[in-house]
């Protein structure tokens, strides 16, 4: 869920969990309110390790493919650990969620 409330957001890579290096992931982006499918978003998307207080120096590059899937190619896993995909939303609807998984 996002942090307004307003957008759920799930989030898939292959090979899970994904591996350490250079990824790519999809996100499907959909109101919370009635499912709907959101297209026509701005995404920044922000590669953070918490625990180190840092994030990649490589920025993420965002692709629609519509139907609220929207594909973020050149995400750096550099180092294995917790990692989150910081994203603000802006457009029609504005959010921000931080999915997180582990590097092994």
């Amino acid at each position: 869920m996002g942090g307004s409330g307003i957008l759920s957001v799930v989030l898939r890579t292959s090979p899970q969990p994904p591996p350490r290096g250079t990824i790519a992931a999809e996100m499907s982006v959909s109101q919370i309110s009635d499912s709907t499918p959101v297209d026509s978003l701005t995404l920044q998307v922000r590669p953070w390790m918490p625990a180190h207080d840092h994030g990649s120096s490589i920025v993420p590059k965002i692709a629609s493919e519509g139907n609220g899937k929207y594909v973020v190619t050149n995400i750096d896993l550099f180092m294995p650990g917790h990692w989150e995909l910081q994203t603000n939303f802006s457009g029609p609807l504005t959010d921000y969620v931080a999915p997180a998984f582990d590097v092994p």
